[in-house]
């Protein structure tokens, strides 16, 4: 009994100098992961499509120039008597300045689409640290569950052990009977392969903690509970959910883009209007060998007056893709209110269990006890004591279960609605502000 009372203080001991290292963990798996790395590299790209889009706003200056050799032999050159032709070096060159003036509104609708685009993918950068600091924690968790399953078969089956040398002895000595060294040899090996499933099952978690960490699992411990810091309620959770869930927010920065898009495919049906100034000078461009020099300055209008429909259908094709982007965001909704429903249901029902178990695992101890006493005095029969024994192990195996189940569906809550990163004390990459709130949208040199 007292064993057991150590297993559990040890189980549900909370030390907040030991919750740093869940906390390092999942911070140093976010440096370096490759989807987070992908994500915000997603991001920066699309911060570049933005400072492009709003080069629309500026002059384009541009230089052209040419200079060589030419013959010309025309009605010209052999009417001077030139019968080989002119032989000359040509060289023009041409500097222009050009300013939109008016484009239908396509460069500010543009600019408008792109910077929702980064803050689309911005939202993605928090989405995918947040989803993948759960698959840390999860793989946490199991290397940590897994090792309790392990003690608890150790100590089972040295229990088991215990009996069979027992039973062995009652044997050799003429006073047991063969049939009961049979059942504990078998109960024996039974114990020996659910320790080997067991140790089996901790190195499958260990590499799954590998390849989610890029870390091995060395020293890792119980953190620190988050129970206050969740929901009170499911409507709480929801709310909250609505409010932060990033995946949700990059849905609805999409659904912007998509509109700015629409509203960029509607600049077909305006004129364009550009100022153009230019100097140009040439030398030997043709027959009389001149020295040219000429400016100019221009106001331009395009106007595009039929082009056989294909800017209505165009248009239409974008207004479909916004209203694509309004479904994507309401599936995402349900999908997010399934799986917080999902984990709230999970989180209840193992703490509603965990009384149960506690209280179940505290009492097989008991009944183990008072079995061996009374076997001792002949009361119980060997396979009472070995029922006994395998009830102390399962008990205590399902309250390890709810006990992590409850732990890891907390968490699970909070990343569906978006707070993980915030409980964790993980200050998330610049990458993952949107545009207006950015306070360092500096990129990474690039080589």
């Amino acid at each position: 009994m007292k064993k057991f009372l150590v297993f559990l203080l040890s189980c549900f001991s909370i030390n907040a100098a030991i919750a740093e290292d869940l906390q390092n963990t999942v911070k140093d798996a976010l440096a370096n992961h490759p989807e987070v790395n992908a994500a915000i590299n997603s991001r920066y790209s699309s911060e570049q499509e933005l400072r492009a889009a709003q080069g629309g706003y500026l002059p384009s200056l541009n230089l052209n120039a040419e200079a060589g050799r030419k013959n010309v032999d025309d009605a010209t050159t052999r009417a001077a008597g030139r019968n080989n032709g002119l032989t000359q070096s040509p060289n023009e060159a041409t500097l222009s300045l050009e300013q939109n003036v008016f484009n239908g509104f396509a460069t500010n609708s543009e600019v408008a689409r792109q910077k929702a685009t980064v803050d689309s993918r911005a939202w993605s950068v928090m989405n995918t640290s947040e989803s993948t600091a759960y698959a840390v924690i999860q793989a946490y968790f199991d290397v940590l569950q897994r090792e309790e399953f392990v003690h608890l078969a150790e100590d089972d089956l040295a229990n088991h052990e215990r009996i069979y040398d027992q039973i062995k002895l009652r044997t050799d000595q003429g006073v047991g009977r063969s049939g009961d060294f049979m059942q504990a040899e078998a109960r024996l090996a039974q114990a020996r392969n659910n320790l080997l499933t067991e140790q089996t099952n901790l190195e499958d978690a260990k590499t799954t903690f590998v390849s989610v960490t890029g870390m091995d699992p060395q020293g890792l411990s119980q953190p620190e509970s988050i129970d206050s810091q969740l929901p009170t309620s499911l409507e709480d959770a929801k709310s909250r959910m609505e409010k932060n869930n990033p995946l949700l927010k990059s849905a609805n920065a999409d659904i912007e883009a998509a509109h700015q898009q629409y509203e960029a495919s509607k600049s077909t049906f305006y004129p364009r209007v550009d100022v153009e100034l230019s100097r140009g000078i040439s030398n030997n461009t043709d027959t009389t060998s001149a020295h040219t020099e000429e400016w100019e300055a221009m106001v331009k209008l395009h106007y595009n007056l039929y082009q056989g429909g294909s800017d209505k259908a165009s248009m239409n094709s974008r207004a479909y893709l916004h209203k694509q982007a309004q479904d994507v965001r309401n599936n995402t909704l349900r999908q997010l209110n399934q799986e917080l429903r999902l984990a709230w249901t999970a989180l209840q029902n193992a703490r509603a269990q965990l009384p149960s178990a506690e209280e179940y695992a505290d009492r097989s101890v008991k009944v183990r006890t008072a079995y061996q006493d009374q076997f001792s005095l002949g009361e119980r029969t060997l396979l009472d004591l070995l029922d006994s024994e395998n009830e102390v192990f399962s008990s205590k195996r399902r309250l390890v279960e709810l006990r992590y189940l409850a732990m890891t569906s907390g968490y699970r809550i909070s990343e569906r609605t978006g707070e993980l990163m915030n409980i964790l004390k993980i200050t998330p990459p610049p990458s993952g502000q949107p545009v207006d709130s950015a306070e360092d949208n500096s990129l990474p040199e690039l080589h």
